[in-house]
């Protein structure tokens, strides 16, 4: 297993309300590495980060409001670009650029 650890810092976000304003927090994601070698094991990969990530993003969900949704949508866009750039996986970044490509 290999594990990911990432702080991100929510500030510098465009169009984030000022109640969030040095919100920031630790996420922890582990794998198989050896899960990724294959289309299907790097896309329940993906499905189970996306999980995590957006249960992680749920701070601003407590919030009420356009901006809060619009600040959670972009807490979970963040994370997830950081995070899959950090496993460096081909097959979990093509999954990551489907699921971008099928909701633009």
């Amino acid at each position: 297993m290999k594990n990911v650890m990432i702080a991100l810092a929510m500030t510098g976000m465009i169009a984030s309300p000022a109640a969030f304003a040095g919100e920031q927090f630790d996420f922890e994601f582990s794998f198989d590495r050896a899960t990724l070698q294959t289309e299907e094991g790097a896309q329940a990969t993906y499905d189970r980060l996306q999980d995590q990530i957006k249960d992680a993003c749920k701070f601003a969900s407590s919030r009420k409001g356009l901006s809060a949704v619009r600040y959670e949508k972009q807490c979970i866009a963040a994370a997830t670009e950081e995070t899959v750039q950090k496993i460096n996986s081909d097959t979990l970044k093509t999954a990551h650029f489907n699921e971008v490509s099928q909701n633009s």
